[in-house]
């Protein structure tokens, strides 16, 4: 099993990168691929099996984070309203 906790370990290496989200915005991100990440450990340090239903969640977590990042983008390219020149809100 070795082996497969190589792969595994390289496997998440992207989610080594979750500080970049929080910088940009996404803390939902960022803490959602945190506890991916916390498995990952646990695998790469012997207290987690690869298990099929392990890799079932792992998939589901991807599509998540996906979604996640497609929403954040949606959201980024949303046209900001200012108001109009010499306009206070005050």
């Amino acid at each position: 099993m070795p082996a497969m906790r190589s792969l595994w370990g390289a496997s998440s290496a992207p989610a080594h990168h979750q500080g970049f989200g929080a910088m940009f915005g996404f803390e939902e991100l960022a803490a959602f691929t945190h506890n991916l990440e916390t498995a990952f450990d646990e695998v790469r340090n012997g207290r987690l099996d690869i298990t099929s239903e392990l890799i079932d969640l792992t998939l589901q977590a991807l599509d998540r984070i996906r979604a996640m990042l497609e929403e954040g983008m949606m959201a980024l390219r949303r046209p900001t309203r200012l108001p109009a020149p010499g306009f206070s809100a005050n």
